[in-house]
């Protein structure tokens, strides 16, 4: 961030905050402590998250960690819509093997033997649940 968004910044919070007084050598603090990744538009909402949620007057530590956070959060997300997308190109191959074992159960279900009326015989089940009468 800029020292001139970082002036604006801190212009900002003391509206919000009357405890920090906005002067020269804070910007300058602030230019030192803050992470040089941080933007603008994302300490501003920071800022604003900070004061909705609590009356703590805000620190350039607040901020990095809130920035920390927000990365952390960020690669857990880019780390699932990869693994969704590795997932995505697997699903043809699971709906292909599904409908294997499906046609498979259903060859292994179907009668062997088939009386002169075209009539299946009885299937003989091999679980130890009863058998029901249709």
């Amino acid at each position: 961030m800029q020292p001139s968004e970082i002036s604006k910044l801190i212009g900002y919070i003391e509206i919000i905050d009357p405890r920090v007084a906005f002067d020269e050598l804070k910007v300058l603090a602030w230019s030192k402590i803050l992470n040089p990744h941080l933007n603008f538009d994302l300490a501003m909402e920071f800022a604003n998250k900070h004061y909705g949620q609590t009356t703590e007057v805000l620190m350039p530590s607040h901020l990095n960690e809130y920035f920390k956070n927000y990365r952390n959060n960020d690669a857990q997300r880019g780390i699932l819509q990869q693994f969704n997308e590795v997932g995505e190109e697997r699903k043809p191959a699971e709906v292909e093997r599904v409908a294997f074992w499906i046609e498979t159960i259903k060859k292994k279900l179907q009668p062997a033997n088939t009386d002169a009326s075209n009539k299946p015989s009885e299937a003989v089940l091999t679980n130890d649940e009863p058998q029901s009468e249709v």
